[in-house]
């Protein structure tokens, strides 16, 4: 037994966790919490610089890859209320990372537009995480890689797979990490 495994085995018995058997999706979630963590903490630590944190990198992430879009259609991506995003929209625009045009036909309604500061707030943020994914795509065949794409798309609601295509979106203005 491995110290880790011993220490873990301690922890669970002073929390009065059951011991679970490890099948496979116990595994898929593990490994799907410990990637989120390493990969978020990442991104987390970079943004921290800003007092910014997750909300903001989703926000800059979708205004970079959807230029035009509108508030109410980030809002439907990140599924939040306008309330929910109004501290983040304003820090974003004071610190010139985004700016908003009135729509043309509907002036109401405000687009949003990623800047160059934020482009490069948003490659910082990325670049690390997208080359750590690269490293380790890199170590599969085609046939592993669209295995792990297939059971990625399968925890996605079908909403959610149209930002993964070329729907209605341009992705042309987005924050390209080889550049």
């Amino acid at each position: 037994m491995r110290h880790g495994e011993k220490n873990m085995r301690q922890r669970q018995k002073a929390i009065c966790l059951p011991s679970v058997e490890y099948t496979e999706p116990i595994r898929v979630l593990e490994l799907l919490m410990f990637a989120h963590m390493n990969l978020s903490g990442v991104a987390d630590a970079r943004l921290a610089r800003q007092g910014w944190g997750r909300a903001h990198h989703r926000a800059l992430h979708f205004i970079s890859k959807y230029p035009g879009m509108s508030v109410n259609e980030l809002l439907a991506i990140l599924r939040i209320t306008n309330q929910a995003i109004a501290r983040v929209m304003k820090q974003l625009l004071q610190a010139d990372c985004i700016r908003q045009e009135q729509a043309q036909q509907d002036k109401r309604q405000r687009r949003l537009f990623i800047t160059p500061k934020g482009k490069r707030l948003l490659k910082n943020v990325f670049v690390p995480q997208f080359k750590w994914i690269s490293t380790s795509l890199e170590k599969c065949d085609r046939v592993a890689i669209d295995g792990f794409f297939k059971v990625m798309e399968g925890f996605l609601y079908d909403e959610d797979t149209k930002h993964l295509s070329n729907g209605r979106f341009s992705r042309s203005n987005g924050v390209n990490p080889s550049q």
